[in-house]
């Protein structure tokens, strides 16, 4: 078996190396339950959860948000959210679970540059579905009452 030397820029070798523990990993990993996924998440803030809400949803349209755009709706730069992000990865691995986002790259097509590579954060469809349900929890189903007329007697015949 040959092996292939890929420069990586320092800043990334913690996400590459996460990806390819994950790899290994991929067996052993257990589904989340949503009360574990709450602990994990209860660490982090409503800027956090609401860009983690925004990657459930772009893993639900098979779409990619850039995750500069990620970083502005927590509020926060670049590098503080990665360590945040890589933090609930190491707590999600310590219960054995999914992480909860995966650093990634995106190709797009700028008109002046051309292929430009984008940063950003995928999310495993299982981890989605429960944040999503943590933020839009379904509504219980009600029928309404069941009414009936008033009941009448029959008319009185003299």
């Amino acid at each position: 078996m040959t092996y292939e030397s890929v420069p990586v820029p320092a800043r990334a070798v913690p996400d590459v190396m996460q990806f390819v523990a994950n790899l290994v990993n991929q067996g052993e990993v257990v589904p989340w339950t949503r009360e574990e996924l709450d602990e994990v998440l209860s660490t982090v803030d409503n800027d956090v959860l609401l860009a983690l809400e925004c990657l459930a949803d772009a893993t639900f349209a098979y779409s990619s948000v850039a995750f500069t755009d990620v970083a502005l709706i927590a509020h926060k730069s670049e590098d503080d959210l990665t360590e945040i992000l890589r933090e609930l990865n190491v707590a999600a691995r310590a219960l054995g679970r999914a992480n909860i986002t995966l650093p990634s790259v995106a190709q797009v097509d700028d008109p002046e540059l051309g292929l430009v590579d984008v940063k950003i954060r995928t999310m495993p469809l299982p981890v989605a579905e429960w944040i999503k349900l943590r933020a839009d929890p379904p509504v219980a189903e009600t029928s309404p009452p069941e009414t009936r007329p008033p009941e009448t007697s029959p008319p009185e015949t003299n």
